[in-house]
């Protein structure tokens, strides 16, 4: 506001219609980066942008299921960034977003619709011999680490503009609920053939002896 009289008044000086440029009068407001409160997305809208997602692409599978991460835990991009493969803990339904940037390292159950689009991700899109820990990768012919925050600020707003290959639904465990252990032997089953989950997973949890799951 202040900027638009500023430059109204200095116009009037130059057009003659003042005497005096009293564009100078006008204070100048400090505007500090996160002085406003920030804006958020309401639940319409959140389903909207997740129904907008083509799940029957590759892509799309992946996309949806940072956007669940993002909406079900509210994290910060660069945790889905660093999310792990050995943080997923299918035996106990947990999933753990380590600390960072000065932060605590967060532990939250696992729940239903995370979980389904973490499973149909990691099995019909992220390849299995991609050299990364990381969960999320790039697609095509190269995958590789989501590096940089505008690179998953790029993903999340263009859902579907690669990778035209489909893929059959996968088979989510029934019953609609989170039991103990039910992603656990799908992964193991589908995912990882030959691959002792729990004593990975069990390895895992040796460094994370003095973490506590949020109450």
């Amino acid at each position: 506001m202040f900027k638009v009289l500023r430059a109204f008044l200095a116009f009037c000086y130059w057009e003659g219609i003042h005497a005096q440029d009293f564009s100078f009068a006008v204070p100048t407001v400090r505007c500090r980066k996160l002085d406003r409160v920030p804006r958020t997305l309401t639940q319409k809208q959140i389903d909207s942008i997740l129904d907008s997602i083509d799940c029957s692409q590759p892509v799309g599978k992946r996309d949806f299921a940072i956007l669940q991460i993002l909406k079900t835990y509210g994290v910060r991009g660069v945790g889905v960034r660093k999310l792990l493969l050995a943080d997923l803990f299918w035996e106990r339904n947990q999933i753990r977003f380590r600390a960072v940037k000065g932060g605590k390292e967060l532990i939250f159950p696992l729940v239903i619709d995370v979980g389904n689009a973490l499973v149909d991700y990691l099995c019909h899109t992220r390849p299995q011999s991609a050299p990364y820990q990381e969960v999320f990768l790039t697609t095509g012919p190269s995958p590789r680490r989501i590096e940089l925050s505008q690179e998953l600020s790029a993903i999340v707003g263009g859902h579907g503009r690669d990778d035209p290959l489909g893929s059959p639904p996968v088979q989510i465990p029934a019953g609609g609920t989170t039991a103990p252990g039910s992603y656990l032997e799908f992964w193991r089953r589908t995912v990882l053939p030959g691959v002792d989950v729990e004593s990975s997973s069990a390895a895992t949890n040796d460094g994370q002896s003095g973490s506590s799951d949020p109450s």
